[in-house]
């Protein structure tokens, strides 16, 4: 799968290079400029989806939900239901 995603980037016209981050972030001012994800993007991005989606309204949730452990749950079943292999769904999740 990360060679499939590596040559994704490769086909778009990215130039991968050693230092190149593997997961990144792709600032939308410069489209040449390839940044390092971090953990505040992805804070923010999961924050926009889960606003965008109303998940929180349409569950009438009662308490405080941890977003990143429900994604990190919700990740971890796709890539089972998908006939993923326990170890890559471990090394993707950190698991």
């Amino acid at each position: 799968m990360i060679d499939e995603y590596l040559k994704e980037r490769t086909d778009s016209g990215e130039v991968l290079q050693t230092d190149t981050p593997l997961i990144r972030y792709l600032n939308t001012l410069n489209t040449k400029k390839v940044n390092p994800l971090t953990i505040n993007n992805i804070k923010y991005i999961v924050h926009e989806i889960v606003e965008k989606s109303d998940v929180r309204d349409s569950f009438q949730l009662t308490g405080e939900v941890h977003v990143s452990h429900g994604f990190r749950k919700f990740f971890v079943i796709q890539c089972e239901s998908s006939s993923m292999k326990s170890v890559h769904v471990s090394m993707l999740t950190g698991l």
